[in-house]
C-alpha cells in the first residue's frame, strides 16, 4: 500500500529537497507550542486561539459530539469530532459488530464530565476545521478550562491521534498519554496495547499497535521516507508530513532500536504504518 518502486534520484535533488524542508519556518509546519499546566487539567487559556460557546445535544462516543446552536451558520445541529484523540469504537447496530474494549467507559466518562457543566462547552476550531465527512474538527473545553482530549488521555480512555496541521497542544497530550501508559490505565491494561517486539508480532495483527524493533533499512525518495523495521514492518513518512521530521536524524537511525505507534495495515505478509508526526517514533537507548 505504502511502498512503491524505488526511484533513482540524484544526490543533488535529494539534498535540495531536504534543504528546502530545513529552511521552512517551524511555525508554518507545527502548531504545538502551547504550554501544559502543572495540574494537567485546567489550561490552554484563550489567547491566540478564539473559543466559541456551544451546547452538547448528544455524545455519540468518546470523541464525537452533536452540538446545537453553536454558530449562526450551523444553528441546528453540528457534528463535532474532537481533535487530538481516538477513543474505542462503539457498535451502533445490534449484531453489526462488537464494541471495542472500553468504548462504553469512554463514552460514559465524557457524558458524565459534560453533564457536570450542564453540557456547555467551549471549542477551538483546528487549523483544518472540517474532515472528509464534513464534521467540525475542534479542541473541546469545559467552561472552567479542562481540555477534554487531555482529560480522556489521562484516564487511559483514548489514544493520541495527531493529523497535521492540527498539532496544537500535542506536547500536553503526549505527556498525558504517557502517564496513563506507565500506570497501565484502562485501554493500556490490554495485552494488545502493550509494546510488542516486531519478531513476536502475529502475522494477522492489524489496527493500533505499539512496536519495538531494529531499523534495517532506510530509503529516501522525493515524496517520502521508508524505514524498514526488522525486515517485516515498513514505516512510511509521506511528503505532506516530511517538514515535521527535520529534527529526526533519519540518516543515523539504521541499526538502532526504535519504538513506533500507529495503525498497522497489511498487504500480504508485509505490514505498513504511516507515521504523520515525530511523536510516534522514539529511539530506544539499549
Amino acid at each position: 500500500m505504502y511502498v512503491k518502486k524505488v526511484l533513482n534520484l540524484s544526490t543533488f535533488f535529494v539534498s535540495a529537497f531536504y534543504l528546502l524542508l530545513l529552511s521552512t519556518p517551524s511555525h508554518a509546519l507545527n502548531d504545538s507550542s502551547a504550554n501544559c499546566s502543572t495540574g494537567l487539567t485546567k489550561h490552554h487559556q484563550p489567547t491566540a486561539h478564539s473559543r466559541k460557546k456551544a451546547h452538547v445535544k448528544w455524545v455519540y462516543d468518546g470523541d464525537t459530539l452533536k452540538l446545537s446552536g453553536s454558530t449562526k451558520k450551523n444553528s441546528n445541529n453540528t457534528k463535532l469530532r474532537i481533535i487530538g484523540i481516538d477513543t474505542p469504537e462503539k457498535a451502533y447496530k445490534p449484531n453489526y459488530k462488537k464494541s471495542e474494549p472500553f468504548a462504553g467507559q469512554a463514552t460514559e466518562a465524557l457524558r458524565e464530565l459534560l453533564f457536570k457543566y450542564g453540557n456547555t462547552i467551549y471549542f477551538e476550531e483546528g487549523r483544518q476545521n472540517k474532515d472528509k465527512y464534513g464534521r467540525l474538527l475542534a479542541y473541546v473545553f469545559t467552561p472552567d478550562g479542562i481540555d477534554v482530549s487531555q482529560w480522556l488521555l489521562q484516564q487511559g480512555l483514548a489514544t493520541l491521534l495527531i493529523i497535521p496541521p492540527n498539532n496544537r497542544y500535542i506536547d500536553c497530550y503526549r505527556k498525558a498519554e504517557k502517564q496513563a501508559q506507565e500506570k497501565a490505565l484502562n485501554i493500556w491494561s490490554l495485552t494488545e496495547n502493550k509494546v510488542t517486539n516486531v519478531a513476536d508480532l502475529g502475522s494477522k495483527t492489524r489496527g493500533y499497535v505499539r512496536l519495538k524493533g531494529t531499523v534495517k533499512r532506510i530509503k529516501r525518495r522525493k515524496n517520502k521516507i521508508s524505514i524498514t523495521l526488522d525486515h517485516h514492518i515498513y514505516i512510511t513518512i509521506k511528503k505532506p508530513d516530511l517538514g515535521l521530521f527535520t529534527n529526526l536524524d533519519v540518516a543515523n537511525l539504521k541499526g538502532k532500536s526504535i519504538q513506533v505507534a500507529g495503525i498497522l495495515y497489511r498487504h500480504g505478509k508485509k505490514g505498513y504504518i504511516r507515521v504523520r508526526h515525530p511523536v510516534y517514533i522514539e529511539t530506544i537507548n539499549d
